[in-house]
């Protein structure tokens, strides 16, 4: 027999999952998954050279290209595209793109988190749990949940890519080993504190950029496959919309029982 919770998380993986919701843009969603893929490896990887940035310049336009032919559809079951040309269309996706950053804050996105909040509260008043008290507990458990079992730091993800992809860049362009350096030479300890300063701002920027990758990457995979560690992140924050939500509603009306002289009995 199904607990409370495991019926709470079919419900979301079921009928408010972003898997479920766009299932049909997966294709459009794995063709963006591939180009953005390969063009992060593209450019961290590949040789300098006139012929790099042209390669990385078609890549960069076709996958943001596929972007916009995703949002397009995601947009078009939205039902946003009502009594829009196709011109404006077109504009609304691009600047769509734009406002997610390339899908990284699509959950955020007015329209669709609109749509869950209001299919999920049908869900709770369904079951008779829409008020403050068991939305409470549903908060609750379901936080300790993640914290128990899905708690893993993101930094060490991080930190497990860019510390291979840092070693090929110190190898491949600084080449130590054919390098000869006395560490008696001013000059050679002035190139290896210009070296190593080098090396921490390159780590930023590499860190600044595999993060965004990976935060776009983590959406626009969550459109073809659902994981129950983001769901349960998900579901926590539609249900503390609806406990603020519903923690207004019954303050409102206690307020409303006090200022016509009634007592509210329990």
């Amino acid at each position: 027999m199904e607990t409370h919770l495991q019926q709470l998380l079919n419900f979301y993986e079921d009928n408010i999952s972003n898997s479920k919701l766009f299932i049909k843009e997966k294709v459009y969603a794995l063709i963006c998954l591939s180009l953005m893929i390969l063009l992060f490896f593209t450019i961290i990887l590949g040789q300098h050279g006139f012929k790099y940035y042209v390669v990385i310049t078609i890549l960069a336009i076709i996958t943001f290209i596929s972007f916009v032919c995703l949002i397009y559809r995601i947009e078009g079951r939205l039902g946003h595209f009502k009594g829009l040309t196709f011109k404006q269309k077109v504009s609304k996706c691009v600047l769509f793109v734009a406002d997610t950053k390339f899908l990284m804050t699509l959950n955020d996105l007015k329209s669709l988190r609109d749509e869950k909040v209001i299919k999920l509260r049908q869900h709770f008043q369904e079951k008779g749990f829409y008020n403050e008290e068991h939305l409470k507990v549903f908060m609750d458990v379901l936080e300790k949940e993640y914290q128990n079992r899905f708690n893993i730091s993101r930094l060490s993800v991080l930190i497990s890519i860019l510390i291979p992809l840092c070693t090929y860049y110190i190898q491949t362009i600084f080449n130590f080993r054919d390098a000869k350096i006395d560490i008696t030479n001013s000059g050679h300890i002035f190139m290896l504190n210009f070296i190593f300063l080098e090396i921490a701002v390159i780590m930023c920027c590499f860190y600044f950029i595999t993060s965004c990758v990976l935060s776009s990457l983590k959406s626009t995979f969550l459109l073809v496959y659902s994981v129950r560690k983001y769901e349960v992140l998900d579901l926590t924050s539609l249900i503390r919309e609806l406990y603020l939500e519903c923690y207004i509603e019954e303050k409102q009306k206690k307020e409303v029982l006090i200022i016509k002289g009634f007592v509210k009995k329990e």
